[in-house]
C-alpha cells in the first residue's frame, strides 16, 4: 500500500511513518522542512516531498492508495487539493469501477476534543461518555479551542461527493516517548517547579477526568484503519483507552515523578489556550476501534508516569 503522509515529522505523523515502514507499506512522507529530510529517509520513508502540503498533494497524491493529513492548521486547503486530485482520478478512471475503487481515501487527523466537555450534572453521575458511535453533530459542544476542528469534519464527510473516501481518527491526549504533546506543557511545568522548589500550579477544575492514548498505540489504531479501510470511509474512529484517568492524579504523579518536594495544585482557568484544554473533563469511548480489531497495549499514564517523564528529559536533554 501507498500511503502519504502529511505532517511527518510531527508526534502522531513520525509514529504511524515508522509503524507503516515496519508493516511493510511504502510510505511517503510530506514535511515542510528541508533539514528534516535526512531524518525521515533515515526511517526507511520511499521519498520524501518538501514544501507547501497542499501542493504536495497535487503532485503526489494520485498516485497514492491513502492521504493521512496531520497538518491540521493546513487541513482546508489539503481537502480542497484532495477533492481536485479525486475528481481528476474519478474522471479518469470512474467508469471502470467508481468511487469505491479509484476515490482517494483521506485520513483527517482530529481529537477527541471536539466532542466537548461533559456537561455537569452529567459528570457527577459518572455514568456518562462520548462515542463514535454517534455522529458528532447529535451530541457534542466542541470546547472553543477546537470548534474549527469540528467544523472541518463536516467538510471532510461531505469531500465524498467529490468521490473522496473520508475517515476521521480522533485521539485523546497523547502521551508517550519524547515525543509527547504534554512535555511543553505539563513535563516542563513540572521540570521547572522541581528545579526551583515551587509548587507545581496547573489550570484545571477539581474532579476532571481525561481520556487518554499512547503515541504507540495511536499509531496502531491509524495503521489498523488504513488497512481496513474499506471498513471505515464515512466513518469518525475515537482513539483512546479503555478507561479514562484522574487529571488530579496526572498532575500530582508528574510532580513525583519529576522530584518536586513542594506539590501541585489545580488553579482556575483564565484563559483560552492549549494548556488549558488538557484539563478540560472529555470522557470518550471508543467503539469503531474494536472493529480493526484493535486494543490498547500500553499502561495508563499515572500508572507508567515515571517512565514516560524519564523518556521525556531524555529526549529534552539531546
Amino acid at each position: 500500500m501507498r500511503v502519504l503522509i502529511l505532517g511527518a515529522t510531527g508526534t502522531i505523523g513520525n509514529a504511524l511513518l515508522k509503524a507503516a515502514v515496519v508493516a511493510g507499506h511504502d510510505v511517503y512522507a510530506h514535511t515542510r522542512s528541508e533539514s528534516a529530510r535526512n531524518a525521515l529517509l533515515a526511517e526507511e520513508a520511499t521519498a520524501v516531498f518538501v514544501g507547501d502540503a497542499a501542493e504536495v498533494v497535487l503532485a503526489h497524491a494520485s498516485a497514492m492508495d491513502v492521504v493521512v493529513d496531520c497538518t491540521l492548521p493546513q487541513a482546508t486547503e489539503v481537502l480542497d487539493a484532495v477533492k481536485t486530485v479525486s475528481r481528476a482520478r474519478m474522471a479518469a478512471f470512474g467508469g471502470k469501477g467508481g468511487k469505491e475503487r479509484f476515490g482517494l481515501t483521506f485520513v483527517l487527523s482530529s481529537g477527541t476534543w471536539v466532542h466537548g466537555e461533559i456537561p455537569a450534572e452529567k459528570r457527577k453521575t459518572g455514568l456518562f461518555a462520548y462515542s463514535d458511535s454517534v455522529p458528532l453533530s447529535l451530541d457534542a459542544d466542541p470546547i472553543p479551542l477546537v470548534k474549527a476542528r469540528a467544523e472541518l469534519e463536516d467538510e471532510i464527510f461531505a469531500a465524498a461527493a467529490d468521490g473522496v473516501q473520508p475517515i476521521v481518527i480522533r485521539p485523546g491526549m497523547v502521551y508517550g516517548r519524547a515525543g509527547s504533546f504534554l512535555g511543553p506543557f505539563l513535563f516542563e511545568k513540572a521540570y521547572e517547579a522541581a528545579k526551583t522548589g515551587k509548587v507545581l500550579e496547573y489550570p484545571s477544575k477539581k474532579g476532571v477526568r481525561v481520556t487518554t492514548i499512547h503515541i504507540d498505540d495511536v499509531a496502531a489504531l491509524y495503521l489498523a484503519v488504513i488497512e481496513k479501510r474499506a471498513l471505515f470511509v464515512g466513518q469518525a474512529v475515537d482513539c483512546v483507552n479503555v478507561a479514562t484517568e484522574s487529571f488530579d492524579e496526572i498532575v500530582a504523579s508528574a510532580a513525583v515523578a519529576a522530584g518536586s518536594t513542594a506539590g501541585y495544585r489545580l488553579v482556575e482557568p483564565t484563559e483560552i489556550s492549549f494548556e488549558s484544554a488538557m484539563g478540560t473533563d472529555s470522557r470518550v469511548r471508543s467503539t469503531a476501534g474494536t472493529v480493526a480489531g484493535w486494543v490498547p497495549r500500553h499502561q495508563s499514564l499515572v500508572d507508567g508516569m515515571a517512565l514516560y517523564y524519564q523518556a521525556w528529559l531524555a529526549g529534552k536533554s539531546k
